[in-house]
């Protein structure tokens, strides 16, 4: 003997109201859609009805991931603008590599003397690229 699971099926609004109106509860829905776009147009109402959530909502089983103090946000801050600050030296010490590269050609110099003189800015460009990644 066979048994067959209740299969779940999803609904696009037009067949939801649809399914409703040939039940008679469209009536109801009209309602909530009346209720919910005045709330969306009166912010007073919105204000009034977040306000109501925020204390009838039980605290404990919140799950908070907003970080609450100034020393998560500073530290937030920091980290970006310090991750900021190594793009930027990346990007640095790749262009001054290839202008001293460039510029060891323009006074006559070979590649090999060329690639020597840039090579220590592409070794600072790898150090900053790989190191923070020994520590992640």
């Amino acid at each position: 003997m066979l048994i067959k699971i209740n299969e779940v099926k999803t609904y696009t609004f037009e067949e939801f109201r649809e399914i409703q109106e040939n039940r008679g509860l469209i009536n109801n829905l009209n309602l909530i859609e009346k209720s919910i776009d005045h709330i969306k147009n009166n912010k007073h109402m919105y204000l009034k009805l977040v306000f109501l959530m925020a204390i009838t909502i039980d605290k404990g089983t919140l799950t908070v991931f907003a970080s609450g103090s100034l020393e998560s946000n500073l530290m937030n801050k920091a980290t970006f603008i310090i991750d900021k600050l190594i793009l930027l030296a990346k990007y640095g010490c790749m262009g001054m590599g290839l202008k001293d590269m460039v510029i060891c050609l323009l006074n006559g110099g070979n590649m090999k003397e060329a690639s020597f003189a840039g090579i220590q800015y592409w070794l600072g460009y790898l150090f900053l690229q790989f190191y923070p990644q020994l520590y992640a």
